[in-house]
């Protein structure tokens, strides 16, 4: 089997801190990459039973690329990230910001024109990020990756994920299959995917 969490590591970074932070995941991935669907299905095969929180619009939203090439490579098991995983939720989960990061957070809530909702999710995530870091403060560092998995960060709405018997594109376009032919269903998403 392929070691999924090698080829997409922030994938697996994200199923980190979801489990720890007891969120949800929303996989991404640009139009362009053909497979994103087949390769989804993979990663989702790989986590069943590991971690089962692939929602279509989840606390973490993480994007995957499609990979150089498919080799099997060595890195860490499930098994490991688990020890990683448990190790983290032995340690305190800190509430202090250093003053870097708020600063950050600052930016963040001017230029991703963050809401309230918005700025607790991303300091909770935060939280969970220095958790699984051993650190005693949230620092700036852990509210950027925090940010990045923000699903305002997205700024391309020609982005494809998989809705339960759906398919669509950012918040624009969503074509349920469950009754409609694939090909039909696919001429209406080239349809409208033009009106993006």
């Amino acid at each position: 089997m392929i070691n999924v969490g090698v080829l997409w590591v922030t994938l697996s970074r994200a199923i980190e801190i979801a489990k720890v932070g007891n969120f949800t995941v929303t996989v991404y991935w640009q139009s362009e990459y053909a497979n994103g669907f087949e390769d989804y299905g993979i990663i989702k095969n790989y986590y069943k039973g590991y971690f089962e929180g692939f929602v279509a619009d989840g606390d973490i939203w993480v994007e995957i690329v499609e990979p150089e090439n498919y080799e099997a490579r060595a890195g860490l098991t499930l098994a490991d990230r688990q020890v990683r995983v448990d190790t983290a939720l032995a340690n305190e989960k800190p509430t202090t910001i250093h003053n870097a990061g708020n600063t950050l957070l600052k930016h963040a809530i001017d230029k991703l024109e963050l809401s309230a909702k918005d700025i607790t999710v991303v300091k909770n995530r935060a939280s969970v990020i220095a958790q699984i870091d051993g650190e005693k403060q949230i620092k700036p560092e852990d509210i950027a990756e925090a940010i990045q998995y923000s699903k305002k960060v997205i700024i391309n709405t020609d982005v494809i994920g998989e809705l339960p018997n759906s398919k669509f594109f950012g918040s624009k376009i969503t074509v349920d299959i469950g009754d409609i032919a694939q090909d039909d269903a696919k001429a209406a998403i080239e349809y409208l995917s033009q009106f993006i």
